[in-house]
């Protein structure tokens, strides 16, 4: 069967068909010290593989949709939670937008708590 999703801003549904993890990191010289202080920036996307009826396979971002049904069973009727209790932690400051380690909320590179 198969893993039924809505997204969520047109209310189209659509297949999932797999998930997606990017990162991505870039570099350029800075103004005044060229090389010795380059810029930097990085992140990361989370996106999910779907398909029309068409056959058309489409990447949007993991949090645009969500799962209506899966093997033909709406997830309301499943035995599930309600709410997911998962600690969020932020990968990058939102100043520098320096990459952050898992449970560390102080920027090294800025100092910034986040």
């Amino acid at each position: 069967m198969a893993t039924i999703v809505e997204i969520i801003q047109t209310k189209e549904r659509a297949v999932l068909i797999g998930s997606g993890f990017g990162a991505w990191a870039a570099e350029r010289p800075s103004l005044w010290w060229g090389n010795l202080d380059p810029h930097k920036e990085n992140g990361f996307l989370e996106t999910v593989a779907i398909s029309d009826r068409s056959g058309n396979i489409q990447w949007i971002k993991s949090q645009d949709v969500r799962v209506i049904e899966i093997d033909g069973i709406p997830i309301s009727q499943m035995d599930i939670s309600n709410e997911i209790s998962i600690p969020v932690f932020k990968t990058q400051c939102s100043r520098c937008k320096k990459a952050l380690t898992t449970g560390n909320t102080t920027c090294s590179n800025c100092g910034l708590e986040n």
